[in-house]
């Protein structure tokens, strides 16, 4: 399963997303905040079209970005409340260790979309 190749890399190589298509790993990243799924929704759209995704972090913002490149399925360690509520409606399987109401933002002074 994609998701599990997506699951280990963002796990063994502390990553923060790992985007993984036809069992090839087409981006991955270390960068904070959602910086790395918008650059994968605006710049890999069409790359990433279909593919499993691993980011540490799922919130409602994400969730979109998800449901807009058409990913097929996404594994977070920590996912907001609303972020279940958007993968749930966009039809989008995914698998969570944590679950909690909202995501501060990194400054921890309000909440991140």
């Amino acid at each position: 399963m994609k998701k599990d190749i997506a699951k280990e890399l963002l796990e063994k190589e502390n990553l923060s997303l790992v985007v993984v298509k036809d069992n090839e790993v087409i981006y991955k990243s270390c960068d904070k905040s959602i910086r790395p799924m918008y650059y994968a929704a605006t710049s890999l759209i069409n790359k990433a079209r279909g593919s499993s995704i691993a980011d540490r972090v799922i919130g409602e913002g994400a969730a979109m970005l998800c449901r807009i490149l058409g990913v097929k399925e996404v594994y977070p360690p920590l996912i907001s409340e609303t972020a279940i509520q958007v993968l749930k409606e966009a039809n989008i399987p995914f698998s969570y260790q944590e679950c909690c109401s909202y995501i501060m933002n990194m400054k921890k002074q309000d909440y991140a979309l």
